[in-house]
């Protein structure tokens, strides 16, 4: 999972996308225009872009995407274990200063930081 600041430039989010090698993108209802211009400046498929929030016709929308998993009643499937040094999740910087830049955060960092929140 990648984090992409929502007030990025659109040369931003567009070396984000090419940076994070994303193969979906997820934006609200507001942000889809601006991550559909990026997402086309880099031949991303725009079927690959989801809606988070809000509601945006044609395109799928992540409850909607849920509701239909649930709906279809499948099996679950098992769980496996994860190392501390497994990825959790990848947040970019603004690029303010420059080309942004990622950090990667490990599932050890992740639990950490839950922990802290409670």
């Amino acid at each position: 999972m990648a984090f992409i600041p929502s007030q990025s430039t659109l040369q931003e989010t567009v070396e984000l996308l090419k940076l994070s090698g994303a193969t979906c993108l997820f934006a609200s209802e507001q942000l889809y225009p601006h991550a559909a211009a990026a997402a086309k400046l880099i031949g991303f498929s725009e079927k690959s872009i989801f809606i988070l929030q809000g509601d945006v016709a044609g395109k799928a929308s992540l409850p909607r995407l849920i509701g239909n998993v649930k709906a279809r009643d499948l099996p679950k499937i098992a769980t496996r274990e994860v190392q501390d040094d497994t990825l959790a999740y990848l947040v970019f910087s603004s690029g303010t200063t420059g080309l942004p830049k990622g950090f990667f955060f490990p599932c050890q960092f992740a639990t950490i930081l839950k922990v802290e929140w409670i």
